[in-house]
């Protein structure tokens, strides 16, 4: 099970690493041509939802990074999300998140945070002058360490809300949900509001510049190294390195909450391993 992996921290959290950049090496240099990563969409580094599915039996692979700089603290986080497309309009994927975090004072604490379970569900995809739409349900479970700042102590559900739409060489997305926090272990968690729109434009074939407006109103816990605030601003850029290996790179900034304003980097990859998946399912 693998909440009781009987692992160091920094020895899984690198396994994991590896795995990702790993695969995307040999995606590079025996990955197939011609390849399309199956949604039009790009998932990073958003945090905001997309209302694209991987599609029937495709399997991907993200990695992503962060770096944040909160009011002299400073946090890292590396989480490994699998991803399987069930049917053309079910997948499902798990964020797995590890936490590095190097206090100003105190000592450094390094662990795997909360594990998150997700569905999204694409209730109809995009027409002509009709954007796709999708539901998505995130569980967050328990497993992160309450004393030592890696997890909130409790279970949460999300139920997330998702448009996208097409227009030339501009995408937009745009998010509305709601988070039911459990309390049982702090009673300052709160439920919260979850709402954003983000937008990618295309500048060529391999590159497209990205932009985000996200926000979570209510205090409760966050896995990744950068915390979601009432409005959190995003630029970046991602690059296709091939069919089906994509790259991100995005400053993040964390306003209106009570505490200082923060900052962070996200890096990241996506890996599209649809041409095997294919492959055994037409036998």
């Amino acid at each position: 099970m693998i909440l009781n992996i009987k692992l160091r921290p920094w020895s899984g959290v690198r396994s994991l690493g590896w795995l990702g950049w790993g695969a995307a090496g040999l995606f590079l240099l025996f990955g197939e041509g011609g390849l399309e990563m199956p949604s039009g969409y790009a998932g990073r580094p958003f945090a905001t939802e997309d209302a694209g599915v991987a599609g029937r039996w495709v399997f991907q692979l993200e990695e992503g990074i962060q770096y944040a700089d909160k009011n002299q603290d400073e946090e890292f986080s590396l989480t490994t999300t699998p991803i399987l497309g069930l049917t053309d309009r079910l997948e499902v994927s798990a964020d797995f998140p590890a936490s590095f975090l190097r206090p100003e004072e105190g000592k450094n604490v390094e662990g795997w945070s909360d594990i998150s379970l997700i569905t999204k569900t694409q209730i109809f995809p995009e027409k002509e002058f009709i954007p796709a739409a999708l539901l998505k349900i995130v569980v967050k479970f328990a497993n992160g360490n309450e004393a030592k700042g890696l997890g909130s102590g409790d279970e949460d559900v999300q139920l997330v809300g998702v448009v996208s739409k097409m227009i030339k060489n501009l995408t937009v997305h745009g998010n509305a949900g709601y988070a039911f926090v459990g309390d049982d272990k702090d009673e300052a968690l709160r439920d919260y509001l979850i709402y954003g729109v983000a937008s990618e434009y295309k500048l060529s074939d391999r590159w497209k510049v990205a932009g985000e407006l996200y926000g979570e109103k209510g205090g409760h816990f966050d896995a990744d190294a950068s915390n979601h605030h009432r409005l959190n601003p995003l630029v970046g850029l991602t690059f296709q390195v091939s069919p089906n290996v994509l790259l991100d790179l995005a400053w993040r900034a964390g306003l209106t909450n009570n505490e200082k304003p923060e900052q962070a980097v996200i890096a990241g990859l996506s890996i599209s391993f649809d041409h095997f998946w294919k492959k055994k399912a037409k036998r």
